[in-house]
Parts: structure tokens; sequence; C-alpha cells
């Protein structure tokens, strides 16, 4: 049995599901994208309906976008929107489309560093405190570290309009005596032929374990991960995305602050390109299968 199925909102908010009159003679094809390679929604090609009065109800308005089911004895094969794009005086014609309602559909135009990778709260922690943890994530990596604070020598750090009063080459400096990240330095600068004692903050910044970032994409957007092949190669628990966006509040440190501005999409893609992964998306049960 084929049966579409249409949420339709009504005033007040009440939103009912009715199946739509189909034709006993239903021609539908569906082109279904491979995530791999495209990015663009799942679609039908253009159908059309009865112009019952059922029908008429349900499809009011032209190019609207109403929440669409479409299902095969049972078994859900479509999740998207139906859209009505022309009506004549016997015939209704739409079209499918997955929109929002899917992956690639949902992040689309999103970007890391606007995207709800977590944060963590230390009110009420002196900074020294703060910082004595990020020096630990050096012992270990994901999962049972999301971010690591490696030491980083950029010497065109300073031109990058990050402010005065930091550190002029180094991020994440650490103190070779005791491993251990350091607040500020103490050095002689020379201004205008005067020598001055200046004290100087330490730029920390926070590198994300690439696997936490990929897993949390996935989970954040209500998708489960049920098989992961990367667990086959521990070598990528140790890959980080590498940031020097520094930490700005070490009160409340949201983790997006510390990514950079690419698209969620382009982040998984250039993932799978690199280290010849694929994964497959189960529209239906919000499951997601990773093989590399």
């Amino acid at each position: 049995m084929v049966k579409l199925t249409i949420e339709k909102e009504y005033t007040g908010g009440e939103k009912q599901s009715i199946v739509v009159d189909l034709p006993k003679d239903l021609n539908l094809a569906i082109n279904f994208q491979n995530p791999m390679f495209h990015q663009e929604d799942n679609f039908s090609y253009p159908f059309t309906l009865p112009a019952s009065a059922k029908n008429r109800r349900l499809f009011d308005t032209k190019w609207k976008e109403y929440p669409a089911v479409f299902s095969v004895n049972g078994i859900d094969l479509f999740h998207g929107v139906a859209v009505k794009f022309k009506e004549k005086k016997n015939s209704i014609e739409i079209f499918l489309k997955s929109g929002n309602c899917n992956f690639w559909g949902k992040i689309k135009d999103v970007y890391m560093d606007g995207f709800d990778f977590g944060s963590e709260s230390n009110v009420g922690r002196s900074v020294s405190s703060v910082i004595n943890d990020f020096d630990n994530t050096l012992d270990g990596c994901y999962p049972q570290y999301k971010y690591v604070t490696p030491p980083i020598y950029m010497p065109s750090f300073y031109d990058m309009d990050k402010g005065e009063g930091y550190i002029r080459d180094r991020i994440n400096m650490y103190d070779v005596t005791t491993n251990k990240l350091v607040e500020t330095i103490t050095e002689e600068v020379t201004v205008d032929g005067v020598t001055e004692q200046q004290t100087l903050k330490n730029t920390i910044v926070l590198c994300f374990y690439m696997r936490y970032l990929f897993d949390t994409i996935f989970e954040n957007n209500g998708y489960k991960i049920v098989e992961n092949e990367m667990d086959l190669y521990p070598d990528l628990n140790n890959l980080y995305v590498l940031s020097i966006n520094r930490v700005s509040d070490f009160d409340n440190i949201e983790y997006r602050e510390s990514l950079p501005h690419i698209l969620l999409k382009d982040f998984l893609i250039e993932v799978c390109k690199r280290f010849c992964m694929s994964f497959y998306i189960n529209e239906s049960s919000k499951t997601v299968v990773v093989e590399v």
C-alpha cells in the first residue's frame, strides 16, 4: 500500500497528520543523492494528484512546504516536504524534497564557529586552576579529552591583529622546566630606544580533536553513530584541528569560539577525502555508519 501523509498546521498551532488522496495509477520517481558526492536535497519529479476536496484543503497555498512522509507497505521511504507548484481544474501538481528534514539540509548553511559543540563553566575558579587542567590534556587524547593545548610557534602571530600585551610568537607557551602552561612572562621591550620590563599574557587556544568534532556534529543534530570503523585506527584519536582563536572567557568557555569559520559540511567532506572515509546515513532511524 502506497501512502503520502502530510502534516497540516491549522490556525492556533494545532497539527494533524492527514493521508493525501493519491491517483490509482500513481507514477512517482524519487532521486536519492549519494551524500558522499552530493549535498543537494533528495527530491521527486513532479507528479499529479486528483483535485479532490481534501487535497484542495491540504494544499491551499502555492509553493508552501508541507512536512511529508511517503511510505510503501508501512515502510517510510522518504521524509521531507511536499510542495504544490501548479493547480488546474481537475488536478494538483506537487513534488517532494528533503529540505531541512535530512542531515545535509540541517547543516548546509551552518558554520563551525556557529554550531553548538558544547561549553564548560568555570565560574568561581581561578584562571591558574583552569589552565592547570589544560596542561593535563597533553597526557591523553580523544575520547579522554575533547581538546588539547599544544605548544605552537608562530612568528606571524603578533601581526594578525590579536592585540597588545600578548606574547609575540608563542601560542600555548609552556615553562620548559615544569612543562606547565604559563599565565604571563616578563621580558625586556625596547620602544623608541627606551628599554622597559613588560608583562605579557600567554595566548591560550584549544585545539579540538577531529573525532570529537566529527561525532558531535552528528549527535547534536539528532543522529546516532551505530558503527564506526575509526575505532579500528587508534591514531585517528590523536588528530586535532589547529586553532589560533584564543580563549576569551575562562569562566565560561564556548567551544565554538575556538573553531574556524568554515561550513560543517566542508569539514566533513574534507575529513572523508583525507582519510578515505565514507559515512552512510539512515534518515528513517537517524543512524550513521562510518567506514574507513
